[in-house]
């Protein structure tokens, strides 16, 4: 018989104990199209979540805003910018991108190193 630790029973009674009548939060998401950062071309996409009242022992409803820029030809986000009532202003951004080829020196061994095997011998190359 397999059994649920604890701590993952606990999550599950309180996640089964959610009030289904409870309000949830209102997601919206938004395309933003294609903007130049940091020299890379990237598309955006705005997410705005508001929380209804009560839903976090909230007086008022809290929107919180994230955009989100990602390059397609990096793979990767290059800005976030988040804006929380909670918690203010965040932004996070990729800098000083360089397509550039790295420099060969990066790859070669330092002097003076050596692969050995478990035993400690050198190992064949």
């Amino acid at each position: 018989m397999v059994t649920a630790p604890a701590s993952s029973k606990a999550l599950f009674a309180s996640v089964s104990s959610v009030d289904p009548q409870q309000p949830h939060p209102e997601i919206s998401n938004e395309q933003l199209g294609t903007e130049i950062i940091e020299g890379v071309l990237a598309e955006g996409t705005r997410m705005t979540t508001t929380y209804p009242v009560g839903f976090l022992g909230n007086d008022r409803p809290v929107t919180t805003v994230t955009e989100t820029w990602t390059s397609s030809e990096l793979g990767m986000v290059v800005l976030t910018r988040t804006s929380d009532p909670r918690r203010g202003e965040t932004t996070m951004k990729l800098t000083n991108i360089s397509r550039a080829e790295p420099d060969a020196s990066l790859f070669q061994q330092p002097a003076g190193y050596a692969v050995v095997d478990p035993s400690g011998q050198p190992a064949e190359q």
